[in-house]
């Protein structure tokens, strides 16, 4: 099942402020409901107009997150990766879940290609 990555919908509720229980609501679904698609790396591609209308952004916008994983760097995957981790054995704090945000919205600003980059 294609899913809406979870990355752009993390992006996406940094920049609005929100939290999942914020976007729940929106939707008017269980928290847990969000919490499992964060857990599953993805909300389904079902939801994209309603998530869409909640962060104020086009389908497009949306979806279109694919690439913003694609063009992470290695280093940038193994961090989003080490911080999944942190966050699994409840070692998140609110400062590195903004710091991650806020790391993320860089790279789908700037655009970082995945391989080839390296250091010369």
């Amino acid at each position: 099942m294609k899913t809406i990555p979870w990355a752009r919908v993390a992006v996406l509720l940094g920049r609005a402020d929100r939290t999942q229980v914020w976007l729940a609501a929106r939707l008017n679904i269980a928290p847990n409901v969000v919490t499992n698609w964060k857990r599953r790396g993805g909300a389904p591609v079902a939801r994209a107009r309603e998530l869409a209308d909640v962060f104020g952004v086009s389908v497009a916008e949306l979806l279109g997150s694919e690439e913003v994983v694609d063009r992470m760097s290695k280093a940038g995957l193994r961090l989003v990766d080490r911080i999944r981790e942190m966050d699994r054995l409840g070692l998140l704090t609110r400062q590195a879940e903004v710091a991650t945000l806020a790391f993320l919205d860089l790279v789908e600003r700037v655009g970082v290609p995945a391989a080839g980059r390296g250091r010369k």
